[in-house]
C-alpha cells in the first residue's frame, strides 16, 4: 500500500472502490462508472433432472434370471415370479415364471421401456413373488438398468434372491 501526503491528509492508494463519476461534457448523457461484481455460476447437484428433461426413449428385450429362498435359505419350489411396470405403463406385466425345484426362475421380457435420464422418477419396475398367501416384492430399476446400460441384455438378480416368508 502507498501513503501519499497532500496538505497534511495522510491518503491509501489501493483500498477503496472508484466511486461513480460524473463528466460534464454537453455531448454525453451521462456516464456512470462502478465496479461490478465477477459473475457467479451456481451449481446444483439435484438428482432428478426438472420435468420434461427426460431423454430418449427406448424398448428393449432382456433375459431376467434370479431365486427364490425361504428365511432359511432353503430354495423355494413353486413360486410365481411377476415383473411389473408401476410406473410407465402402471399395471403392465412384462413377464411371468415359475420357479423350479432349486428355487430358480429364468424368463424374457419384450419390449421393456427405458427413458433415458428418467430411471425411478418414470420408470418403476418390480419383480414379485407369490406361493399362497405369502407373498414379496422388490423394485428392480438398477438391475433392469444396468443390463441396458453394460449391452449384455442379462438381469442376474441371484446376488440378492427374494426371501418369501
Amino acid at each position: 500500500m502507498r501513503l501519499f501526503t497532500i496538505t497534511g491528509l495522510i491518503l491509501a492508494t489501493g483500498c477503496l472502490e472508484p466511486a461513480p463519476v460524473a463528466i460534464s461534457d454537453p455531448t454525453v448523457d451521462t456516464i456512470e462508472m462502478t465496479t461490478t461484481p465477477p459473475e457467479t455460476t451456481e451449481t446444483t447437484t439435484d438428482p432428478e433432472p426438472p420435468d420434461g428433461q427426460c431423454g430418449d426413449v427406448s424398448n428393449w428385450d432382456l433375459f431376467v434370471e434370479g431365486a427364490v429362498v425361504d428365511s432359511r435359505d432353503d430354495p423355494l419350489e413353486n413360486v410365481e415370479i411377476v415383473l411389473e411396470d408401476r410406473g410407465w405403463i402402471p399395471g403392465t406385466i412384462l413377464g411371468t415364471a415359475t420357479t423350479d425345484s432349486d428355487g430358480v426362475y429364468t424368463f424374457e421380457v419384450s419390449q421393456l421401456t427405458s427413458v433415458e435420464d428418467c430411471w425411478g422418477t418414470l420408470l418403476d419396475y418390480v419383480i414379485v413373488a407369490t406361493k399362497g398367501d405369502l407373498a414379496v416384492e422388490e423394485g428392480v430399476n438398477a438391475q433392469l438398468y444396468s443390463a441396458i446400460v453394460d449391452g449384455t441384455l442379462e438381469v442376474d438378480l441371484f446376488t440378492f434372491p427374494l426371501v418369501l416368508e
